[in-house]
């Protein structure tokens, strides 16, 4: 098993900064940020936009070249062209190649965008050339797939009720995470901000953001939407970018920047435990997602998981950020990565490794004291964009942040409240029990000194009317709202007999009573027909 530095639950990522002309690279874990979107602030949903979509397209290309087109390279630096051995040239194969998605919508678009540019359709690629049998008929003609042979990547995006879904968004449903940032809302910083920038907002909103986001305060607590609206429309409406200041908009950028890092990057901040650096969780679960892909590869001699692609938004990568102590290194990495941004680990070793090596076979992957992994990020998609190296030497924990032990997303219950969830559950399954037993094995229960249900049951129905078919003598629909919040539309009462002499009849009295006769209930049988709907209102 993989061991980066692993030891009583601590994570450290250990980075190599040595370059050499003789480096294999082995695995990658690629964590993207999403291209462009529509605002948020808007009242559809976001969705990823043709520009998006061309900086995705154009990152995966970029590491098409870095990873799968490329030779090596005769520089002695970390960011020159690595090829990873026995990896597909043409054709996806999903035992070589992980994708990861948090959420759909433009995170998703992004990451396919990507898979275009990683592996293009097989006509632009390959040129023509047969690559599997599956595509050679028996006539001897070669058939290519639809779009000139588009290819289809597995993705694997689970909801947001699939524990896997933390990996890579660690802070969406952590109510300890909530209640943290929560708490920054009162402190001294957010309301000098919030004060200090205050005109600014009120400005941009009254310019610029006329009816979007009805409700939604446009002001410091939303930092992040509104600078990316005004991103947006700086980019899309003439009107906006010849009218926007860009002093303006590098200001509302810092601001953004300043409240997603407190959110996300705060390590003073505490949870259920003093010192668990509870707003980093989403810099935690990706660092563990990241060793769990390097380590499949290590298990797998090399034959698995060679490139892991994993597409989020901002916070997973503030969160690292902070935990790495990469903005020690440079102050930038207090900001919002820009739309694209990547953040790289390379699985590699030291050898003499040339063009025609190949580490498919066990006996060419190197024994685990010889692996080491090095730390990348390139803030951005165009050209002057840099794939650069950073060492990276602090911890990150991965202990209990959310309410358990297992690090998922939960909360601690409190004794009471556990007490009456155990007894509604323990309820629940004693009522199915019972049920059952007395549906399959004809068990029937009475109460005692009660007699058994007359053979003729009457009724609405007559002789048809099963012994288990109430009357329904008496129906009041009753409207409002109960104690819940919940509407109460077609509510019937059952009764036998007239309301309690006096005091009115209330909404309070719907109850089951039994009506006359069936004091018990008589033996259903579950292959009879069903009651058909009598229509008497």
């Amino acid at each position: 098993m993989l061991i980066v530095a692993v030891a009583a639950g601590l994570w450290a990522l250990l980075m190599n900064a040595r370059g050499t002309s003789a480096v294999r690279i082995h695995a990658s874990v690629v964590f993207a940020h999403y291209g462009e979107r529509t605002p948020p602030l808007l009242p559809d949903m976001t969705e990823l936009t043709p520009l998006g979509a061309q900086q995705m397209f154009s990152a995966g290309a970029f590491f098409r070249s870095r990873y799968i087109t490329s030779r090596p390279a005769a520089e002695d630096n970390a960011t020159a062209s690595r090829p990873i051995w026995g990896l597909r040239t043409h054709r996806i194969s999903d035992h070589q190649v992980h994708v990861g998605v948090a959420g759909a919508g433009p995170t998703a678009g992004s990451a396919l965008a990507f898979m275009q540019g990683l592996y293009p359709p097989l006509d632009n690629s390959s040129k023509g050339v047969v690559l599997s049998s599956q595509s050679l008929l028996a006539n001897g003609s070669n058939v290519v797939g639809p779009l000139g042979g588009y290819q289809y990547p597995r993705m694997n995006s689970p909801s947001i009720l699939d524990p896997d879904s933390i990996w890579l968004a660690g802070d969406v449903g952590c109510a300890q995470h909530a209640y943290s940032t929560t708490g920054y809302f009162s402190t001294r910083e957010f309301a000098e901000t919030s004060a200090s920038s205050q005109d600014l907002y009120g400005n941009i909103a009254a310019k610029f953001l006329r009816g979007a986001a009805p409700g939604v305060p446009l002001d410091y607590r939303n930092a992040f939407p509104v600078f990316e609206s005004v991103r947006y429309g700086d980019v899309h409406v003439r009107g906006i970018h010849e009218q926007l200041q860009q002093s303006d908009l590098a200001r509302l950028r810092a601001l953004a920047s300043r409240r997603e890092y407190a959110a996300n990057g705060n390590l003073s901040a505490s949870g259920l435990v003093p010192g668990d650096q509870i707003r980093a969780v989403a810099g935690k679960t990706l660092a563990a997602k990241v060793l769990r892909l390097l380590t499949s590869n290590v298990e797998s001699r090399g034959s698995a998981r060679k490139i892991n692609l994993l597409f989020g938004n901002h916070r997973p990568f503030l969160a690292f950020f902070a935990l790495a102590r990469l903005p020690d290194i440079n102050t930038n990495f207090y900001d919002l990565p820009e739309l694209g941004s990547i953040m790289v680990f390379e699985l590699f070793s030291a050898g003499n490794a040339t063009a025609d090596d190949d580490d498919s076979g066990s006996d060419a992957y190197p024994e685990v004291s010889d692996l080491m992994v090095r730390f990348l990020f390139r803030n951005g998609t165009t050209e002057e964009d840099a794939l650069i190296a950073y060492p990276v030497s602090a911890g990150v924990e991965a202990g209990p942040t959310c309410g358990s032990r297992s690090g998922r997303r939960s909360t601690q219950m409190r004794p009471v409240v556990a007490g009456v969830v155990g007894s509604v559950v323990t309820l629940g399954v004693v009522a199915i029990v019972v049920a059952a037993t007395m549906l399959l094995g004809r068990v029937r229960f009475y109460r005692a000194g009660t007699k058994r249900p007359s053979a003729d049951p009457g009724g609405f129905r007559g002789a048809e009317k099963l012994a288990s078919d109430p009357d329904l003598v008496g129906g009041k629909v009753q409207t409002g709202e109960d104690d819940r919040g919940h509407a109460r539309v077609g509510s019937w009462e059952l009764t036998a007999g007239k309301p309690d002499e006096g005091r009115a009849r209330t909404s309070a009295d719907t109850r089951f009573e039994q009506p006359q006769g069936e004091e018990d209930d008589a033996t259903v049988n579950p292959y009879a027909s069903p009651v058909p709907v009598e229509d008497r209102f």
